[in-house]
């Protein structure tokens, strides 16, 4: 018989050839399963042939300690360790490979949109009265109103550019400026020249720290 042969027994039959605690090869026979004579004949005739081929057999603690080194979570690596003893896989052909992302993960939250004013502005601030703003003031624009934070600023906001829209007023663009979300004449700002200063921040009709929640 030749060591093909063998070799293609052994696989019919469930057995597997691992490496002996001697440097040699040893035989794993599953439960019920025979290995003719001819077999073992073969695999002693190619001992030397086959021990170094034949890769050890990993220790009990090898795949978790992988998973573990792999950041695999522990219902996942539970899993993981259960099927390879149910379907008897061996450990050393379990390997796991993440994709990279193919670009940066998308913000939920899209940043404003540096924009300056291109006139002056009378504002109303309650506590403070009337105030100006000079033309050149920098402002942002307001991706999502509905991403306002503050549930009066945004319901107001959403109501005057609906009130605008039904009165076919101009077109006025939501933006944050002087601490608060105002509507603005879409002619009464530009994009030009408009640039943040370093460390702005982009998004402030967000909470800058996670809001507590109460069950």
């Amino acid at each position: 018989m030749t060591l093909a042969d063998a070799i293609h027994s052994l696989a019919l039959s469930g057995c597997r050839l691992t490496a002996g605690p001697d440097g040699g090869i040893a035989l794993e026979v599953p439960p019920g399963a025979t290995v003719a004579r001819e077999v073992l004949d073969a695999l002693r005739v190619h001992r030397d042939q086959l021990a170094p081929v034949v890769e050890p057999a990993p220790r009990g603690g090898d795949l978790a300690e992988y998973l573990e080194a792999k950041r695999v979570s522990t219902r996942a690596a539970e899993l993981v360790l259960h099927a390879v003893e149910k379907f008897d896989v061996r450990h050393d052909r379990i390997t796991f490979e993440l994709d990279e992302p193919a670009g940066p993960t998308p913000e939920f939250f899209e940043p404003g949109i540096p924009c300056l004013t291109t006139i002056e502005t009378e504002w109303f601030q309650a506590g403070e009265g009337y105030f100006t703003l000079p033309a050149g003031t920098l402002a942002l624009a307001i991706p999502q109103t509905w991403a306002i934070a503050d549930a009066d600023e945004r319901i107001g906001i959403e109501s005057m550019l609906e009130s605008f829209r039904r009165h076919r007023k101009p077109p006025h663009v939501p933006v944050w400026i002087a601490g608060k979300a105002r509507a603005l004449e879409a002619t009464s700002i530009t994009f030009e020249g408009a640039v943040a200063p370093d460390g702005m921040n982009l998004i402030p009709w967000r909470p800058q720290q996670p809001e507590a929640y109460t069950p």
